[in-house]
């Protein structure tokens, strides 16, 4: 599938938003595909930037 198709979510009010945060900042994953995850991807796929 690929880091370019994937976004970070959660399922607000019924997960907890800390908990998920701390999650997805101690991922098994490198930075550059943090970032993808948690921003970049959903910027273009949104077409906000």
């Amino acid at each position: 599938m690929g880091d370019q198709a994937v976004m970070f979510s959660t399922d607000y009010p019924y997960e907890d938003i800390q908990l998920a945060a701390d999650w997805i900042e101690n991922a098994a994953i490198r930075e550059d595909q943090r970032i993808k995850v948690c921003s970049t991807n959903a910027q273009r796929v949104l077409r906000l930037g």
